[in-house]
């Protein structure tokens, strides 16, 4: 039981350092989004509309799928949460149990 809660503590520290990297993804496509705001006459006049707007599409894709693919291992985990908690529950229950019974001998 210990050795799959370290396995899965290491797991969510390297989802620590994705969420980081996210972030500066995430800083990355507000600059963008602002360049094509501040910039979008310079755009237009040089034809780059379908250039950007492929870009972005293909970042928002490969963003929706990462994301995704996060929130699934994030909801497997709090699956795996929940069960250790119930087999600690049902642990705590079994010496409950154990201690009503040798205090009835006693």
């Amino acid at each position: 039981m210990i050795q799959k809660i370290e396995k899965y503590k290491k797991r969510l520290t390297e989802f620590e350092k994705q969420r980081k990297v996210w972030i500066q993804m995430s800083s990355f496509v507000c600059l963008g989004l602002l360049i094509l705001y501040l910039d979008w006459d310079y755009i237009v006049a040089h034809g780059w509309q379908k250039h950007f707007a492929i870009l972005g599409l293909m970042i928002s894709a490969a963003w929706w799928y990462w994301t995704m693919c996060i929130i699934r291992v994030l909801v497997r985990y709090k699956s795996i949460e929940l069960k250790i908690l119930a087999e600690i529950m049902e642990e705590i229950g079994n010496v409950k149990n154990d201690v009503r019974k040798n205090y009835k001998e006693h």
